[in-house]
């Protein structure tokens, strides 16, 4: 049960990762900036590698290796008990996390199916994506991953003004160029795996509340 102890393991420098990373988000929003607090989320990721890497370049630094055989006696009884333990853990954990992923995929396709795009000239000259005009938005929003589309609402010319409408535009093109669309699906794989873990769920709302501050934040 490999993944059962990957996941047991995980639960501690995760959570450890997610207090420190709550911790400097908070420093640097007050010192440095809150671009720098965005940024800061990207240590769970990569925290969660490497405290899974192999240390075996640290083992050939030593000179002298030492092996020792280790035995643990364990009763049959309690090796049958302790798998049928993982085997459901592992169960519970593979049915939340296919039902995540199972909720998030149709809730995608369903929101992209009544989309009903209207391709849009005005506001497309000169910008790296294609703009369309939707009745189902209420906001302008980047949709897709490998070619996003910038969907504006139906009323974007009457519900802002010229100046609004520039730095609006100007927002969601911060997503596309920072690539956010790619975190926020790797954050979502994290959530997927560690869906049982309630810090997971309360950092991804506060990781993207930074996403979209920092956007802000760079346009003005």
């Amino acid at each position: 049960m490999k993944m059962t102890d990957v996941l047991l393991n995980s639960i501690l420098p995760l959570t450890a990762l997610l207090l420190a990373v709550w911790l400097l988000r908070l420093l640097f929003a007050r010192f440095v900036g809150v671009t720098a607090s965005y940024y800061s989320w990207s240590l769970v990721p990569l925290g969660l590698v490497a405290y899974h890497l192999p240390l075996a370049p640290m083992a050939a630094m030593t000179s002298a290796p030492l092996s020792i055989d280790a035995y643990q006696i364990i009763a049959v009884s309690g090796l049958q008990e302790s798998l049928t333990l993982k085997t459901f853990m592992l169960a519970v954990w593979a049915f939340g996390a296919t039902t995540f992923v199972v909720y998030i995929v149709i809730s995608y396709f369903q929101f992209y199916k009544q989309l009903a795009l209207v391709k849009e000239n005005q506001f497309a000259q000169g910008l790296p994506v294609e703009v369309f005009k939707s009745s189902a938005v209420h906001s302008p929003s980047l949709v897709g991953l490998v070619r996003p589309k910038l969907v504006l609402p139906l009323e974007f010319d009457t519900q802002y003004n010229a100046e609004q409408q520039q730095l609006i535009i100007a927002h969601e093109l911060c997503h596309f160029q920072r690539k956010d669309m790619w975190w926020n699906t790797l954050a979502c794989v994290l959530m997927a795996c560690f869906w049982f873990h309630p810090l997971v769920w309360w950092s991804y709302r506060l990781y993207r509340q930074d996403q979209e501050y920092s956007c802000d934040f760079a346009v003005l």
